[in-house]
């Protein structure tokens, strides 16, 4: 029975910009490992990712034998904004227009959005 287990693996956040926060244009390095848990060899092993745009990237070595492990090491993801947008509606349902909203930087006094959307970072 072929098997494979893959774990992706985040380093922890590089803030590149130094102002304290995880925010856009900070970068995370994200590794990847394929075991070959199955009872049988496989080739051409590759990673598709589609966050860090991985596609069909082989792992090392791109052949497993029973038990063997494939590698791809530092891929760096860099953070972008995000963008929330919808539909407004008055209370009458009248459409009132298009809404939307940059994530935003809460600690820069200067950032003109007042909405503050923000990149919300969980570290393991």
């Amino acid at each position: 029975m072929p098997n494979l287990n893959v774990v992706k693996a985040a380093g922890a956040v590089v803030d590149v910009n130094m102002n304290g926060i995880n925010d856009e244009g900070d970068t995370i390095t994200y590794s990847f490992s394929v075991t070959n848990n199955g009872n049988v060899e496989i080739r051409d092993v590759v990673i598709n990712d589609a966050l860090i745009s991985l596609v069909n990237e082989p792992v090392t070595p791109s052949t497993l034998a029973i038990g063997d492990v494939g590698v791809i090491s530092d891929q760096v993801y860099v953070i972008t904004a995000a963008v929330g947008s919808g539909e407004a509606f008055d209370t009458i349902g009248n459409s009132a227009g298009p809404v939307s909203d940059d994530s935003d930087d809460p600690n820069n006094v200067t950032d003109a959005n007042p909405d503050e959307m923000q990149i919300l970072m969980i570290q393991q």
